[in-house]
């Protein structure tokens, strides 16, 4: 996230990792990847109690990269968000090819905690779904701009824009400050008024955490 003059960066910690200091400018949210097979067990609930980690997170399904069954991936998750509901922290989900059982564990459990679907990249039609069934917010990284119809939506449907962040993923997958610019171009708002949502959104969905 840029604000005037810098970057803002939200990384997604390991568990094993959770006692190094974070970088500058950086807030953590604590992970729980499927793509690990780690289980949500005491010491990993007792971790995400720390004022440190603003969010769970990444946590998930994937189809397929997951190490666990989509069983035990659905345990943990379920979980997992059980855990995030209680200490009221933000959601950050990954999820591959398992949006069908997302929908359906979100209709059973009502967790009530925002909730970010990380590097969505997929369609409109997708995308119309979540925000017909939840209040989910999706994280959309450069590799959106080949979904031209989705931004087009956007654009003509501005109150949307209330349901979308932007990420790299990762410093290395792109560079955010030029991200912010095709996406406002596409859009078609200023790259200021861009920053502006931005920051409103992150301060909304992490209460205030970021400042």
């Amino acid at each position: 996230m840029t604000t005037a003059g810098s970057t803002i960066r939200i990384i997604s910690v390991p568990r094993n990792e959770a006692d190094l200091p974070l970088p500058e400018n950086c807030f953590g949210t604590l992970e729980l990847h499927p793509w690990h097979g780690e289980s949500m067990n005491s010491k990993f609930a007792q971790t995400a109690e720390a004022p440190k980690f603003i969010g769970i997170g990444e946590v998930g399904l994937d189809r397929l990269k997951g190490k666990l069954s989509l069983d035990g991936q659905i345990a943990e998750f379920t979980r997992t968000v059980l855990l995030a509901n209680n200490l009221g922290k933000p959601l950050t989900i990954h999820c591959v090819k398992c949006f069908s059982e997302l929908l359906e564990l979100y209709k059973r459990l009502k967790w009530r905690v925002p909730t970010i679907i990380h590097y969505y990249r997929s369609n409109l039609k997708l995308a119309r779904q979540l925000w017909e069934h939840t209040d989910w917010v999706l994280s959309l990284p450069p590799a959106i701009c080949g979904q031209k119809e989705l931004l087009d939506f956007l654009r003509s449907n501005p109150e949307y824009q209330q349901k979308i962040v932007l990420e790299t993923d990762d410093p290395h997958h792109g560079d955010i400050e030029a991200h912010y610019k095709v996406i406002s171009e596409a859009l078609d708002i200023s790259y200021t008024a861009l920053q502006k949502l931005m920051l409103e959104q992150f301060k909304r969905l992490y209460r205030d955490s970021i400042i």
